[in-house]
């Protein structure tokens, strides 16, 4: 992937295309605005530009990961969420592309450069069982929420959540690392299943 030390980046062509801010090449952010939005005057001028960037994704997809990595970047709290319709619909966020975002990504690059990655979409019974694993290999697991309220932890069940559970174990027999996203508390709510 390309370092992000190049106007001439695929991030800054799609930045600048939708108008989004980037002080990292320079302040695009108009002094008014500032003054009046003291706290949110990056979500008032990225608004627009990344509606149309996401309405852009969403109706003609994109097979340049960057691009969604840039709603990734502008949306709220930086998350990826989708609707039941599989439509990206996050808000969004109250950030600019600046010298630390640069430098973050610079470094997943560095860091990414030599190591073999694979990102999967299907179920997990399915993708562990086709796969062998290695000591040196990392699985890292953000699935549904057995406990949470997203439309799309609907579809997770308490046997999703013990056959994963199960296949995690059996991994770590093997040696191989693994981290995985979840919540063992939730408005009054406990995994148990997860905690046990």
């Amino acid at each position: 992937m390309e370092k992000v030390n190049s106007k001439r980046s695929p991030l800054f062509y799609v930045g600048d295309k939708y108008h989004l801010s980037c002080s990292y090449k320079k302040d695009t952010v108009p002094f008014e605005m500032k003054r009046e939005f003291k706290k949110t005057y990056y979500a008032r001028f990225n608004k627009q530009g990344y509606e149309k960037l996401r309405i852009y994704v969403n109706n003609f997809g994109n097979n340049n990961p960057l691009v969604l990595y840039i709603l990734l970047i502008y949306g709220f709290n930086r998350m990826l969420r989708f609707n039941g319709r599989g439509k990206f619909n996050l808000p969004v966020g109250n950030i600019d592309f600046n010298k630390n975002v640069a430098h973050s990504l610079n470094e997943y690059f560095d860091f990414a450069q030599d190591k073999c990655m694979l990102f999967s979409c299907e179920d997990f019974r399915d993708f562990f069982y086709s796969r062998k694993y290695l000591k040196n290999d990392f699985v890292y697991l953000d699935r549904p929420y057995l406990i949470a309220a997203s439309e799309y932890n609907k579809l997770w069940n308490e046997r999703s959540e013990e056959d994963l559970l199960r296949i995690l174990d059996g991994l770590n027999e093997q040696g191989v690392r693994f981290a995985l996203s979840n919540i063992a508390y939730y408005k009054g709510n406990k995994n148990n299943i997860l905690l046990n």
